[in-house]
């Protein structure tokens, strides 16, 4: 906006002295001003015009996730469960998010009656590929990773593939996974991709269109951060070009510790800085102390709030989050080995990789308990083990 700004001052100050020479030449200067004000009129005019329309386009984009979450991805009852004494081996990253999956993928073990086996990865692409040699030469009935590159572990998958062990992946954005044999995946490119656009066009909303610098938190070690921060660029662009977005870089073994003090100095780096989309909501984890402590302020939100993200809405030191079903999701990845395993075909949402999603803010955070995740779908157990079992599993909440 300030470049064009600038073109019309320069083409209003041309106008004028154009008319200035005309009536020292005995021409008349009438028609000149009055052209050049109908000018500056309709230029305002039509800039406003503009950000009207894409302030509604923010809004019209958010409203479906503000009030309600996207649809259950799973319909379609299990034909057939899998043989007793099936084994699925989990790779747990060693990051926060993964110590609550492993929480919920041993439920929904437990729900659909197999078994199943955590093998934890080291730091880096060398801990991860290790982790994987552990779950090759197990040999286990199915596999679980979540947020992995395949091009570090594709060895691997290659093993796994030959020897007919199933595999379903979650959080795996390469946009040619297909290539490592990876199907189905659960927030995948184009979901990520999504969440990015997603958290947005919600602070552009939120902001009334207002905010003009923004940053993207990324966290380059995570495949779904590349597509979300994709997303997050595009929607700028198409709501606001001439907004600012810078991309700063999380490493993730500051989650949960330094990432706070990371952003703080990041932010007296960049005073201008006026609103944030990170690539994960778990990098805020004690970001609002250290914003206080600062004396700093930041609108920001990311896709997938931990339990201490949610507290920090419901408490209002936090501004939002793009609640994504955590529970739903890593109960979909069991649900699909076990259709692998009887050969059904996946449907619907499930076969898409949606995930199901939903925005947090302070007024309907306050529905949800804190320490159980992000739940818009609270009977989810039941409905997994009804698909399953025909009835709700008796073990359920």
């Amino acid at each position: 906006m300030k470049l064009f700004n600038s073109r019309l001052m320069i083409a209003v100050l041309a106008v004028l002295v154009l008319g200035g020479t005309l009536a020292a030449c005995g021409g008349s200067s009438d028609s000149s001003p009055e052209t050049s004000s109908n000018t500056s009129e309709a230029e305002s005019k039509g800039g406003a015009d503009s950000a009207s329309a894409a302030l509604k386009s923010a809004e019209e984009f958010v409203q479906p996730l503000t009030e309600h979450p996207s649809p259950f991805p799973v319909t379609e009852p299990l034909k057939e469960l899998p043989p007793d004494g099936t084994t699925i081996d989990f790779l747990e990253l060693p990051n926060p998010v993964a110590a609550i999956e492993w929480v919920q993928i041993q439920e929904a073990a437990q729900a659909m009656g197999v078994n199943v086996k955590r093998v934890r990865a080291g730091e880096g692409a060398q801990g991860i590929s290790s982790a994987m040699d552990t779950i090759v030469s197990e040999k286990p009935d199915g596999v679980v990773i979540v947020a992995v590159d395949p091009v570090q572990i594709s060895t691997q998958l290659k093993e796994l593939q030959e020897a007919n062990i199933p595999i379903a992946s979650s959080s795996i954005s390469t946009p040619d996974a297909e290539k490592y044999g990876l199907e189905h995946i659960s927030y995948g490119h184009d979901d990520a991709k999504l969440a990015g656009e997603l958290d947005m066009a919600w602070l552009f909303a939120n902001s009334e269109g207002k905010n003009k610098n923004y940053v993207f938190y990324s966290l380059p070690e995570f495949a779904f951060s590349v597509p979300n921060e994709e997303g997050a660029k595009a929607k700028l662009a198409e709501l606001c070009p001439d907004c600012e977005l810078r991309v700063v870089p999380i490493k993730a073994s500051e989650l949960g510790n330094k990432a706070p003090a990371t952003i703080v100095s990041d932010l007296q780096a960049h005073p201008e800085t006026e609103a944030s989309v990170l690539s994960a909501d778990s990098i805020q984890e004690g970001l609002p102390v250290a914003l206080n402590a600062a004396g700093l302020e930041l609108e920001a939100l990311g896709p997938g709030p931990i339990p201490q993200n949610i507290l920090q809405i419901q408490e209002g030191t936090q501004t939002a989050a793009l609640g994504i079903d955590l529970g739903t999701q890593i109960w979909t990845l069991v649900d699909q080995i076990a259709r692998e395993i009887a050969e059904q075909k996946q449907t619907g949402a499930e076969a898409r990789g949606e995930i199901v999603k939903q925005f947090l803010t302070h007024e309907n955070a306050k529905e949800q308990d804190a320490s159980k995740g992000f739940l818009p779908y609270p009977e989810f157990e039941e409905r997994f083990t009804k698909l399953w079992h025909g009835e709700p599993w008796p073990g359920g909440k």
